[in-house]
C-alpha cells in the first residue's frame, strides 16, 4: 500500500507540473496560431476565435497534464523498483560482539 501511496503521489505531483509547464508555454505557442496571417485585421467571428483560442489552451494544458502524469509513474516505478532492490538486514546473521 505504501508502493501505491508514493506512485500516487509521483503521479500526481508531476501532473500538476505538466499543467504548470504546458500553460505557460501555452502562452507563447497559442497565440501564434490564432493570429491573422496577413498584416490586415479583418472583421470575423470573435467569439468562434474566442472559443477555439480557450479550447487550444486547454487542450495543451491536458496534454501537459499527460504528459506529466506518464513521466511521474515511470519515475515512481523507477523509484520503487530501486527501493525493492535494496538489500534488507538478516534477523539471522549474528550481531557484532561487544
Amino acid at each position: 500500500m505504501n508502493t501505491f501511496r508514493t506512485l500516487l503521489l509521483w503521479i500526481t505531483s508531476c501532473a500538476l507540473a505538466g499543467c504548470f509547464v504546458s500553460s505557460f508555454i501555452a502562452q507563447w505557442f497559442v497565440p501564434k496560431f490564432n493570429a491573422p496571417i496577413s498584416g490586415v485585421y479583418a472583421q470575423c467571428d470573435c467569439a468562434s476565435v474566442t472559443l477555439g483560442t480557450a479550447a487550444s489552451m486547454f487542450h495543451w494544458t491536458l496534454i501537459g497534464l499527460l504528459v506529466g502524469a506518464l513521466v511521474g509513474l515511470v519515475l515512481g516505478l523507477i523509484g520503487a523498483m530501486a527501493r525493492e532492490k535494496k538489500p534488507k538486514p538478516d534477523a539471522t546473521s549474528p550481531s557484532k560482539p561487544a
